[in-house]
């Protein structure tokens, strides 16, 4: 559990993923709170920061990248069997993965040497095994229309 928490937190913001999430060994103020605070005691050039609201969240798959995202979920033109065969055949043989982190944050203050927040975070994981995700209805109406009864 502890572990999800700590993936959770990663999908933090852009810096994070500018840093290729290593930006704990180098937090200021009111991030240091929940990834590293042993740089409260590092000097900082401000004596307060305070945090409201935020909210951040991300989701990721193993087998979809964003313009074939963009060509096939977004135009709103219909699927062709090409289409079909080209989303199915980039899902790998372990299946179609999907990953989301959220942070919400509802509460943080920094003063120096201390630091106070308040916030949730999330992780799921859900995989859809390829042999679900090739019975496609588009596909099933294929397979009934070449099939007599």
């Amino acid at each position: 559990m502890a572990a999800n928490a700590a993936i959770a937190q990663k999908a933090i913001d852009a810096r994070a993923a500018g840093m290729a999430f290593s930006n704990a060994a180098d937090t200021r103020g009111v991030e240091s709170a929940g990834s590293n605070p042993a740089t409260l005691g590092l000097k900082n050039d401000f004596r307060l920061e305070f945090n409201l609201f935020s909210a951040v969240a991300s989701i990721s798959n193993n087998s979809f990248s964003k313009s074939q995202y963009d060509r096939y979920f977004t135009t709103g033109d219909l699927l062709s069997d090409g289409d079909i065969d080209d989303i199915l055949n980039a899902i790998p043989a372990s299946g179609l993965r999907a990953d989301g982190q959220a942070r919400l944050n509802s509460l943080s203050i920094y003063l120096p040497n201390f630091s106070f927040s308040v916030f949730g975070v999330g992780d799921a994981k859900l995989n859809i095994p390829k042999s679900v995700a090739g019975t496609t209805p588009a596909r099933q109406q294929r397979t009934r229309q070449g099939v007599q009864f």
